[in-house]
């Protein structure tokens, strides 16, 4: 996310592939002053909208309390248990 030529936001993600059909984001980064403005969530839905892909997901780590509260916050579908990693797994469906 720019705001001219300022980046307000970025995302990392892995592409998909035939053995995961679906987009993986991998980070998000905001800068520190702009937190809990909003950025993050128009990063989110500007990924949405401009991948050909309709599956997304993530994996949170158990800790990042914020992070956690982040995608629930956006409606995303939060694994029933948490995996051996200490990760959440979430995923949102484009199509839904």
């Amino acid at each position: 996310v720019f705001e001219g030529k300022k980046m307000l936001a970025v995302i990392g993600i892995v592409l998909p592939t035939e053995i995961h059909p679906y987009c993986v984001i991998t980070d998000i980064a905001i800068r520190p002053k702009l937190r809990g403005k909003g950025i993050g969530k128009i990063a989110i839905h500007h990924l949405l909208r401009l991948h050909s892909t309709s599956i997304f997901k993530t994996f949170v780590d158990e800790k990042k309390i914020h992070a956690i509260a982040f995608f629930e916050h956006l409606n995303w579908q939060k694994a029933e248990t948490i995996d051996e990693d200490g990760m959440w797994a979430f995923a949102y469906d484009v199509s839904l």
